[in-house]
């Protein structure tokens, strides 16, 4: 039998999946649970991400997200705070520490039989955890999320919502195929997301996949702005809508109002809103990254993206978009060190390997550069290059193998052989078409050689008004 034990004013009762104090009291899902009492018997002790995922889901891979989701509906059951915590303490680069005291109480003992003391220290033995944890076969990763209601049958138990696992499962190969994020795992993914739905139509963290791969689809030019922008939109408000309180719902709606509405202070709220809901959330760091650069923010996206490469350090996105900043921040030993590291996350990522090559072009390193536009050639499909030709050329078959072809990439290419007048051409459709490039105007380089035309000067004060 399991035993119970107390952290601080709360009674724990793992058996029966619930939490006590002493004005509430809340069901905590299964997996959940497994988390708790294993930080518990490890007290005080750093409990690495992988030792957690080979313990509680029996070493199946799952991403880090699920790990996070976990400590984060853990904190928000307890009343914990990730800033100032008094229960969950997270080791940047590691994992998680309980901090509170643990007090073991008895196991249950038959009625008439005098229960002499009812706790006990914490070097008490574990037997069941032992014998769960060597056990443990169920790999569906249960999802606590606390409702603001209250139980019709039990006064005084929060409602708990408990996710279908069929739809759990969905949600996490979703999540999977959209870290790929290549347009053929995008579009499974979103598949995916959608079966989710399908099983649990208020399964929130699923609407907040469907909007990010969206959202991908479109960054990624495998979907053009008016057919991406108004799914990724509509998810996003939909997820909300279920979960106000969820991190991940109000980090996608930052992104459609940064990326699509143009939105500066509106998204600069939901990125601070998904931050202060679950710190521990890496995408919300990095996305937060990118806006603080678009809005030439230096230090700040500095220090976000470092936050959210500690958290996430196996992340191919984080790499990406650490990569990009130092590019646009002129930083290319950096840019080459994250890009490094992307491909080493993901050898055959071809945005990787162009983006690499990007780099040993601008560090004058021509014939690494070759090699890398060529082999991302290759892994995009495309005709191997026969000979040496320009790397503009090359970038420019790059653009024009993309299904979407943004203006901004064809004003870029003016802007580099001197054709002011097209690149502003370009510059102005790019604007008409809410291109989402020109949301780095401060920063991307490409446009180094317009900055004192004023006519450069007038489209970025129309794009970036309040900054």
């Amino acid at each position: 039998m399991r035993d119970d034990f107390r952290i601080h004013e709360w009674l724990v009762q793992p058996q029966l999946n619930i939490i006590n104090s002493k004005d509430t009291t809340a069901r905590i899902e299964p997996r959940v649970m497994e988390v708790l009492v294993y930080l518990a018997n490890n007290a005080d002790q750093v409990v690495t991400k992988d030792t957690l995922m080979q313990t509680i889901w029996g070493g199946r891979f799952v991403t880090e997200e699920v790990i996070t989701t976990s400590i984060f509906e853990l904190r928000r059951a307890l009343g914990d705070d990730a800033r100032n915590p008094r229960f969950i303490q997270t080791i940047p680069k590691k994992g998680y520490r309980l901090i509170a005291p643990v007090i073991f109480t008895e196991e249950e003992k038959p009625l008439g039989v005098e229960n002499k003391s009812n706790e006990h220290s914490i070097a008490v033995s574990w037997r069941w955890w032992k014998a769960a944890a060597a056990g443990a076969t169920v790999m569906v990763f249960l999802a606590l999320i606390v409702l603001k209601t209250t139980d019709k049958n039990v006064e005084g138990v929060k409602t708990v919502h408990t996710i279908s696992p069929q739809a759990i499962e969905a949600y996490t190969r979703g999540r999977e195929l959209w870290a790929r994020r290549n347009e053929d795992g995008l579009k499974k993914a979103i598949k995916e997301f959608e079966h989710a739905i399908q099983l649990d139509p208020n399964y929130a963290l699923a609407y907040t996949g469907l909007a990010d791969s969206y959202t991908l689809l479109e960054t990624h030019n495998y979907l053009p702005r008016d057919e991406a922008g108004p799914e990724a939109k509509s998810a996003a408000l939909t997820a909300l809508q279920k979960d106000e309180s969820l991190a991940e719902a109000h980090a996608s709606i930052a992104l459609v109002k940064h990326l699509y509405d143009w939105d500066w202070s509106g998204a600069e709220a939901e990125y601070k809103r998904a931050i202060a809901l679950n710190s521990d959330y890496a995408m919300a760091h990095n996305w937060y990254s990118q806006y603080l650069l678009a809005a030439g923010r230096k230090d700040e996206c500095l220090r976000e993206i470092k936050i959210a490469s500690d958290l996430d350090p196996r992340s191919l996105a984080i790499r990406m978009t650490a990569g990009l900043i130092y590019v646009r921040l002129r930083q290319y030993d950096h840019a080459a060190e994250e890009f490094r590291r992307a491909n080493e996350i993901d050898p055959n990522n071809a945005t990787a390997v162009k983006s690499l090559g990007y780099v040993y072009e601008k560090k004058l390193m021509f014939k690494e550069a070759r090699a890398a536009y060529a082999k991302a050639a290759a892994l995009a499909g495309m005709p191997a290059i026969k000979k040496d030709s320009e790397l503009l050329l090359n970038q420019l078959s790059f653009v024009l193998n993309q299904k979407y072809v943004r203006p901004s990439y064809v004003a870029g290419i003016y802007a580099r052989m001197g054709e002011r007048d097209q690149a502003f051409h370009w510059l102005e459709r790019a604007y008409q078409e809410r291109d989402a490039n020109l949301l780095f105007l401060k920063t991307d380089e490409s446009w180094d050689s317009l900055r004192a035309d004023p006519r450069f000067l007038s489209l970025e004060q129309r794009v970036m008004p309040a900054l």
